[in-house]
């Protein structure tokens, strides 16, 4: 599939140069609700959603969107239009949609099973999901286990193997 990442032209310029691209983490996304759309009046479930949120950590996450003409994408990530757009063909094993909801999910959990049954592919699902304000980013996210922290302090993943820079 080919997708589209968003950035600042002197970033742009690095990953292009460097055959990489940085690795967001889940709380430095912009939106503050990320990984927050389920339904936490349960108190029980509220201990469950830590542990799994602690999961959740062990991954990053790179956002693309399916769209590269799209005026507030670019006003919002594309460095108030005057940033670039990257295309990339990644084989669709490796992308996960992202889901907009307009309410908060009320997943199936079982207590009795550890972390509340919250299982890696409801942990996956809350990383893919967001409130329906969203949707116009028509976005798509690749999850990458995060693995060494850059000397600058950042994740990166390399193009090579899973992304193939085609624009």
């Amino acid at each position: 599939m080919r997708v589209y990442y968003y950035t600042a032209e002197e970033f742009a310029l690095s990953n292009i140069i460097n055959e990489r691209i940085k690795i967001s983490l889940i709380d430095d996304l912009n939106d503050p609700f990320e990984f927050l759309g389920v339904d936490l009046s349960n108190k029980s479930f509220r201990q469950a959603f830590k542990a799994g949120r602690c999961r959740s950590k062990e991954c990053g996450i790179i956002s693309f969107s399916k769209d590269w003409n799209n005026p507030l994408m670019w006003a919002h990530y594309g460095d108030k239009h005057k940033g670039m757009c990257l295309g990339f063909d990644i084989h669709d094993s490796h992308i996960k949609e992202v889901t907009y909801f307009p309410e908060r999910m009320a997943p199936e959990v079982d207590m009795e099973k550890k972390y509340g049954g919250l299982t890696e592919d409801i942990v996956v699902n809350l990383m893919c999901t967001k409130y329906i304000g969203w949707k116009y980013e028509n976005e798509v996210r690749v999850i990458v286990p995060l693995e060494e922290k850059d000397p600058s302090g950042f994740y990166f993943t390399d193009f090579k193997g899973n992304m193939e820079l085609q624009e």
